[in-house]
């Protein structure tokens, strides 16, 4: 009777940790205005992406702030991120709202689009239009609305067994994108063409999905890396993406 108490137990753990995380994408009449403000209706019609979580497995490798951030990873992040996701007949709108206490210390060093932007602070969007779990589209902004986009073939690992990706950095994202530093947070708000990712959405279509950020504004914890669908180590691991669908 223990053993079988001990067993369901462990059984009902597994199953808390491999909760997939699922979003809905509400398709709307009236586009947002383009401008990091979130403030136009359909944001607060939108299912948020929230609850993010320290993802620290990379940095805990290399050493360093190893003890404090073994007792943060997995954990909600101190300073969220919430992501709304909605579509049309034309694009699909995203927007990301940043927590940040010290917005100017962000860091945003990019010289224009497809530079080192993951180097600056920014929020990352991943989209597996096919739900292959294999290949998806993946964009990253910083603060001042410099992007980064590429289209992800396949990922695999290289002689070192570091992250290796068989990615096309000639893809563009067609569409518009603006960033908004506020006095407590950091906005992105953008509309991208369907047709980029090749996308035809109709309702009860399921996409791999993902959102993350990383901060450097915060002493403490220098190098926070933070993410909605709960990955340990590189992001780019699209059999752990959340599921997105359309309404």
């Amino acid at each position: 009777m223990k053993i079988f108490v001990i067993c369901l137990t462990v059984l009902i753990a597994l199953n808390v940790f491999a909760e997939e995380k699922v979003i809905s994408c509400i398709k709307i009449s009236k586009p947002p205005k383009i401008d990091g403000k979130l403030d136009d209706e359909v944001w607060s019609k939108c299912e948020k992406a929230t609850e993010f979580v320290y993802n620290f497995e990379e940095e805990i490798s290399k050493g360093g702030l190893e003890g404090k951030l073994k007792e943060l990873h997995g954990k909600p992040a101190l300073h969220q991120t919430t992501a709304y996701i909605a579509y049309d007949e034309k694009n699909l709108y995203l927007a990301f709202r940043a927590e940040e206490p010290n917005p100017s210390n962000l860091k945003a060093n990019a010289a224009g689009p497809d530079d080192q932007v993951w180097n600056d602070d920014c929020v990352e969007f991943f989209i597996d239009t096919d739900n292959s779990k294999k290949s998806y589209y993946h964009i990253i902004i910083n603060s001042q609305g410099v992007q980064f986009d590429q289209y992800v073939k396949s990922v695999g690992k290289g002689k070192k067994g570091e992250t290796k990706l068989d990615a096309d950095v000639r893809w563009n994202v067609e569409g518009d994108i603006k960033a908004l530093v506020e006095e407590s947070c950091w906005n992105v708000e953008a509309s991208f063409l369907l047709s980029s990712f090749k996308l035809e959405p109709k309702p009860g279509l399921k996409c791999g999905v993902n959102f993350a950020r990383e901060q450097y504004t915060y002493s403490s914890i220098p190098n926070s890396y933070s993410v909605w669908a709960p990955i340990a180590g590189t992001f780019h691991q699209p059999d752990k993406f959340g599921t997105l669908i359309f309404k």
